[in-house]
Parts: structure tokens; C-alpha cells; sequence
């Protein structure tokens, strides 16, 4: 019985996706968009589940803060990033090159030593506080 239950958690890891939040890598696994989503509204979103049981979407973006911000548009051309937006003086709204990996070039930007994080522009269910 155990080794069933290793082999269906290390299944489930393949298709998880990761991404670094604040320096703590966050699972996600794949996910039905929240029943609060408009299906009539104009966005191309994937939906995970959160580790902690949270649905959030993921668009084509990364947002990127950087620590040497001269050297951010040598890192991102070489990361094939041609699209971006300065949204301060040391943050960037990335837009992934078709056909990219949104996880993989999160991961790669956040493990850069010129940026402070990286991480997918995530939507969430809008809510009170």
C-alpha cells in the first residue's frame, strides 16, 4: 500500500508546476476556475490549486523585481524576453515569448542574482478583507 501511495504522489508532481513566492517555492496543481469567474469575461487564464487549497490563474506575465536594475534588459533579451513594462524604477511587467514556459522563466528570472523575485502575475478570486 505504501509504495502505491509513493508512486501516485511522485505522478502527481509531474504535473505539477512551481513557482517562488518571497523565496518559498509554492506547488501548484492543476484546478477548475472558480465558480465566481465570469465565463463571459475576456481572460485566457490556467487555474491551479494552491497548496494551501487557493484557485489562481495564470496569465502570460511575470512580474519581475530587480536588484541592478542596469542590467535587466541584457538579462531579459537573453532570456529571449522582448516584451516588458516598467511598472516602477526596479519593477517589470513581463510578457512570456510565445511558446515559452510561464514556469520555467519565472524560476529562471527569480534564480538571477540582479533580481530580488520573479514570479507569474497571478488572479484570484476577488475578495473582503
Amino acid at each position: 500500500m505504501k509504495q502505491v501511495l509513493i508512486v501516485l504522489l511522485s505522478a502527481a508532481a509531474l504535473w505539477a508546476e512551481h513557482y517562488y513566492d518571497r523565496g518559498k517555492l509554492i506547488t501548484l496543481t492543476p484546478a477548475n476556475p472558480p465558480v465566481s469567474i465570469n465565463s463571459r469575461a475576456q481572460i485566457s487564464a490556467e487555474w491551479f490549486r494552491t497548496e494551501s487549497g487557493q484557485i489562481v490563474g495564470t496569465t502570460n506575465e511575470i512580474i519581475v523585481q530587480w536588484k541592478q536594475v542596469d542590467v535587466a534588459p541584457k538579462v531579459m533579451k537573453s532570456l529571449g524576453i522582448t516584451t516588458f513594462q516598467w511598472l516602477t524604477k526596479t519593477m517589470v511587467l513581463v510578457t512570456v515569448p510565445q511558446g515559452a514556459d510561464l514556469f520555467d522563466l519565472s524560476r529562471k528570472l527569480s534564480d538571477h542574482s540582479a533580481t530580488t523575485f520573479a514570479h507569474p502575475n497571478l488572479l484570484r478570486e476577488r475578495s473582503l478583507r
